[in-house]
């Protein structure tokens, strides 16, 4: 991922931490997802009394793009005040879904479709962390989660997108899915 990417995608993810809901812990961490098509979404943490309902900056952000139309990023960037976050665990699952397919996996270089100017292939899909002093990392999602749960086979991989790219076919309640 080019510098000039990387620093607007940070540059978004600072926007989306001064909104963030962090009442229980003071921690405000915002995110920023490249959709493939070029679009920037954000989200930020938005914790909850009940700590496990809280939500992490990058899945709010993940969720913005997939509200926006988008099934596919390019990369990923995190901010907090409180210095350079790694995104966690559950995070990085949740990036996998949607970033491209890593080679090794049986996907394809450009990840099944064209990759915005800056971003990197599927082996680079580049997440940025940042923070106040202007630290800048960029970090592969893939040598940060090298063995993700991933639906192996590409065209059962693309049948959950496939509302989105055409008509699902009526079901009868009760009945099981169809192939196609």
């Amino acid at each position: 991922m080019d510098e000039a990417v990387a620093r607007g995608l940070l540059r978004a993810a600072r926007a989306a931490a001064a909104e963030a809901h962090c009442p229980y812990s003071g921690l405000a961490v915002g995110a920023a997802v490249l959709a493939h098509d070029g679009r920037v979404f954000i989200g930020c943490n938005v914790e909850n009394a009940s700590y496990g309902l809280s939500l992490c900056a990058e899945r709010a952000a993940v969720a913005a793009a997939v509200a926006g139309g988008a099934r596919r990023l390019a990369g990923a960037a995190v901010w907090s005040r409180a210095g350079v976050m790694v995104p966690c665990g559950a995070c990085r699952q949740v990036l996998a879904e949607f970033a491209p397919f890593p080679p090794a996996v049986g996907g394809s270089a450009d990840g099944g479709g064209a990759e915005p100017a800056g971003a990197e292939t599927a082996a680079g899909f580049g997440v940025v962390l940042g923070d106040p002093d202007g630290q800048v990392e960029i970090l592969s999602l893939w040598d940060l989660l090298p063995r993700p749960f991933l639906l192996r086979d590409r065209d059962l991989h693309a049948s959950l997108d496939r509302d989105r790219y055409g008509p699902t076919p009526a079901r009868r309640p009760g009945s099981a899915p169809t192939g196609g």
